[in-house]
């Protein structure tokens, strides 16, 4: 018996087995001679489905056709039931494509990217996160890192963190009283 690849990866994506798409014609072969146990272990209440694996119960033979150049399945979209009625009955009409998801044009891409780069502050932290906090604190006069911690709110041990990353970028500058001040 002749059966496509992809009819086989949505029989046992129905049959609960979620990495099917990945498996390769052997690793397919291998699992159909088990289906007499994986029936008995999972409840298949689609009858569909049930007919699918009796045909393939029933066959002597079984030769798996690759469906892509590859060998891969090109479709990863659940078992209609009208193909799955359409393999239980042995027909040779493909189901219906559905239409691919159409990829990103380019000019979104740059577009989100535009967005990405307005959403930061003047050191590259993104708006609203803890870094952006801290760094919207800091000043050309200088202040303490107690003083940094109350206002933002945020642990000592935060805070020192960020000003330490700043100071070795460059950005940030400790003077002798311990106040942290902004060099650019």
């Amino acid at each position: 018996m002749k059966v496509k690849q992809e009819i086989v990866v949505k029989l046992f994506e129905a049959l609960g087995f979620k990495t099917a798409k990945s498996w390769d014609e052997s690793r397919l072969l291998a699992k159909i001679k088990q289906l007499p146990e994986l029936m008995e272990e999972t409840k298949v209440k689609n009858p569909n489905v049930k007919k699918v694996v009796k045909k393939l119960l029933e066959a002597d033979s079984i030769t798996i056709i690759p469906t892509g150049k590859t060998g891969k399945a090109e479709s990863s979209e659940r078992p209609s039931e009208a193909a799955m009625r359409k393999s239980a009955k042995g027909k040779k009409k493909p189901a219906k494509e559905k239409a691919t998801k159409s990829k990103k044009k380019p000019k979104e891409k740059k577009e989100k990217k535009e967005k990405a780069k307005a959403e930061v502050d003047r050191f590259g932290r993104r708006l609203g996160s803890q870094g952006a906090l801290i760094d919207e604190k800091l000043s050309k006069t200088g202040k303490t890192m107690e003083a940094i911690c109350k206002e933002t709110k945020l642990p000592a041990r935060r805070v020192n963190t960020h000003l330490k990353g700043l100071i070795t970028k460059g950005f940030v500058k400790k003077d002798k009283n311990d106040k942290y001040f902004v060099i650019k």
